[in-house]
């Protein structure tokens, strides 16, 4: 009997020490028991020894003050941080987005009945840390984007009206935008992030496309005006949005799928108050929804 209970000591103890815990000691004096899986150039990957079967996650090196391993062996960090600050090394680099989608946009204050209308949108997007925790990013983006706006029931027209019907009308701007925003990852895991901040657009080209119905065939024309002298060239106004990261790829060449939703309001008249329906002159605003998804990396 004894010697059958030695034998199961020896069998649980050899199976406690191929699942020995590590200590992870941070900088911020936090102890986090765990099992270090991989060890890589700016970060460590390692799971909680609770629940091994659990995530994996990741822990920059730059936060580290020390690992005690199970057999004994310690790792010491902070030399290691020292001498990438000698070096110039960046511990927490930006990251880049590429990323591209659909804008939902009209024109606001319009007298005219308006609809929202579709366009594209596509360009690159900049992050840059504003802490060391990296929840906190000013957000830097340049894109290509379509806004404008429809309109359903047209009711002036260079055409004689028993000649023919106008039955709808769209306008599409298009414009190269900058924006800066204050973004902010909410919770441990980061998958969630909201921003605030300001978009700037130069309108380089616009054009205005009409569907007239023939009272005499039943046919449909249709026709295209250049609009761009119509509007202003530049366009400012407040931009809020909230989006989701889903990781991808983790390691030395880390990546995550960005989805992106903005919402964008215009607080610079964009009319010129010419070649316009009526010659209306009154303000007239932007407003736009974006939805854009794209891929994340560090450089």
């Amino acid at each position: 009997m004894n010697r059958l209970i030695l034998i199961l000591s020896i069998f649980i103890f050899s199976s406690l020490q191929g699942i020995s815990q590590d200590t992870i000691f941070t900088r911020k004096s936090t102890i986090i028991l765990s099992k270090v899986l991989e060890v890589m150039p700016q970060e460590i990957m390692y799971k909680n020894f609770k629940n091994l079967d659990g995530p994996i996650y990741t822990l920059s090196k730059s936060e580290i003050e020390k690992i005690v391993y199970g057999n004994g062996s310690v790792d010491v960090f902070h030399e290691v941080v020292k001498e990438e600050k000698k070096k110039g090394v960046r511990q927490y680099p930006s990251q880049m987005i590429i990323h591209g989608g659909v804008t939902y946009s009209t024109i606001m204050k319009d007298p005219n009945p308006t609809k929202p209308k579709f366009g594209g949108i596509f360009g690159i997007s900049i992050e840059v840390p504003m802490d060391t925790n990296m929840n906190n990013y000013f957000d830097f983006t340049f894109v290509f984007e379509q806004k404008g706006t429809g309109y359903e029931d047209y009711i002036y027209s260079t055409y004689s009206e028993k000649t023919y019907k106008s039955i709808g009308e769209t306008k599409t701007l298009d414009y190269f935008t900058v924006s800066g925003s204050y973004k902010r990852y909410i919770g441990k895991k980061q998958y969630v992030f909201a921003r605030l901040g300001f978009f700037a657009s130069y309108l380089f080209g616009g054009n205005m496309s009409r569907e007239s119905l023939s009272m005499q065939t039943g046919e449909i024309a249709k026709s295209g005006t250049n609009i761009r002298e119509s509007y202003s060239r530049y366009d400012m106004g407040m931009a809020i949005g909230a989006g989701l990261k889903i990781p991808l790829q983790r390691g030395k060449y880390h990546s995550d799928f960005i989805f992106d939703a903005r919402y964008n309001h215009g607080l610079f008249n964009i009319n010129l108050g010419s070649e316009r329906r009526g010659y209306y002159n009154g303000d007239l605003f932007s407003s736009s929804l974006v939805f854009m998804a794209g891929v994340k990396f560090g450089f």
